[in-house]
């Protein structure tokens, strides 16, 4: 299944990263049919059964997504909700309504998007010493 949100923009770009889900019994052999029609493999997390492909072009999609043992295909996205300035000011803070418009929260929500099993990680960059929060 092409995730949703990349069908609805699939040829958008020319080239895309995708994230492939694989069945984990299927791993080594969508493996080695990627890599047999020239397309790169950047990752492969053997743990979640999951693959990050180089960029991948558009039309060569719906060929990734139709391999037998492929799950789903997502676009390899890098999102920040949330930029903060270089000093300190809280009017250039989104707050969370704003924030749900950026990541099309509500989009994903309406059409089904539960977010029921996703794992978030937080990298934290440290401390601001003249923060006075």
């Amino acid at each position: 299944m092409i995730n949703p949100w990349l069908q609805e923009r699939l040829f958008e770009f020319p080239l895309r990263p995708l994230v492939v889900e694989v069945e984990p019994e299927a791993l080594e052999s969508v493996v080695v049919s990627l890599l047999g029609r020239g397309l790169g493999v950047r990752k492969v997390v053997r743990r979640f059964s999951m693959l990050g492909l180089l960029p991948v072009p558009a039309r060569l999609i719906p060929l990734v997504d139709a391999l037998p043992g492929v799950r789903a295909v997502h676009a390899d996205l890098e999102i920040n909700a949330l930029q903060l300035p270089a000093v300190a000011d809280r009017t250039l803070w989104y707050p969370t309504s704003e924030s749900r418009q950026a990541l099309e929260a509500e989009l994903a929500f309406r059409e089904g998007w539960t977010g029921e099993a996703t794992v978030l990680g937080v990298v934290d960059t440290g401390i601001d010493p003249t923060s006075s929060w």
